[in-house]
């Protein structure tokens, strides 16, 4: 069983928790922004929940012990919280902006439910090398390293554009979600992290939690990260031929539906405007930055 399956068995449960949690972390983000790091790390401290995406139909539907419960979401989203809660009431959960589409659709009723105290929103400031991140994983169909079973895979700058434009509307989403929510999200971005785990850890835990005390990490799994000298050529290459302003190369109709899952519908910022214009997402109105952070901007990095 792949470690990225592993981590949704009841192996990694906390404490079975009889009451409901008292804080709930999203962590927002956008995918290639490494976020499976990032969460694992916050994971570790013991205090800020087991932060995962269990708003995923796929990831879900496709783990045997959540699949037959999660079509049922109210049931689904407190039976999570009885074993994913850290000790000290924190439940957390990686979701991003295109869930939003499929959750007011398809389960309305989960809304009020995610509704977060808390929100920690991770970006990636190389937007090229997460959308050559996001178009491997695309077409590859390797979504982490060492997956057995990966489709071949060849350079293509009309696909890394799409996902670059793919990537562009679902930041723009969010910022519409903290606008029409009035949040403010403590900021960080994959690089951030990346230089300072440990600072940009302290600074989240001060925002969620202030006062903890550092405390034996816990054992949870690390995840190879996918780096290779392939991204890094195809990111020369992308520049050197754009600048010259040529293109080649077009998306399978299975990358082309991927893509249009995370766009759709194409003004995915515009429709999520419209639908909660006025709701009470959130939990709170606004949250407050972290201490410690110098610009409020985040720290981490990719996933």
């Amino acid at each position: 069983m792949h470690i990225s399956v592993r981590l949704y068995t009841r192996e990694f449960d906390f404490p079975v928790r009889k009451d409901p949690p008292t804080t709930q972390l999203m962590i927002a983000t956008m995918p290639r922004s490494g976020s499976t790091a990032f969460c694992l790390e916050l994971w570790r401290t013991g205090a800020l929940g087991a932060p995962l995406e269990y708003t995923n139909p796929k990831m879900m539907t496709s783990t045997p012990r959540w699949s037959g419960l999660f079509r049922y979401e109210l049931k689904y989203w407190k039976a999570l919280q009885r074993v994913r809660t850290s000790p000290n009431g924190v439940f957390s959960y990686k979701f991003f902006a295109h869930e939003y589409v499929e959750i007011m659709r398809e389960r309305p009723k989960l809304i009020s439910s995610i509704a977060p105290t808390h929100v920690v929103y991770l970006t990636r400031a190389d937007k090229l090398a997460q959308a050559i991140s996001y178009s491997r994983a695309i077409r590859s169909g390797a979504w982490f390293a060492n997956v057995a079973k990966q489709r071949p895979c060849e350079y293509d700058e009309r696909h890394i554009q799409e996902c670059m434009d793919a990537l562009s509307r679902q930041e723009l989403a969010w910022e519409h979600v903290f606008d029409v929510t009035h949040t403010r999200p403590l900021r960080v971005t994959y690089e951030e992290f990346v230089a300072a785990p440990s600072a940009v850890v302290k600074a989240i835990l001060e925002y969620v939690v202030p006062g903890w005390d550092t405390r034996e990490p816990l054992s949870i799994p690390q995840l190879e990260i996918q780096r290779d000298t392939v991204s890094d050529n195809w990111k020369q290459r992308f520049l050197a031929r754009v600048v010259c302003g040529e293109q080649s190369g077009h998306g399978t109709p299975q990358e082309t539906k991927l893509l249009s899952q995370a766009n759709a519908p194409k003004d995915i910022s515009g429709f999520i405007a419209r639908q909660l214009r006025g709701a009470t997402l959130f939990g709170v109105s606004e949250t407050r930055d972290a201490p410690g952070s110098d610009n409020h901007n985040g720290g981490t990095d990719s996933g």
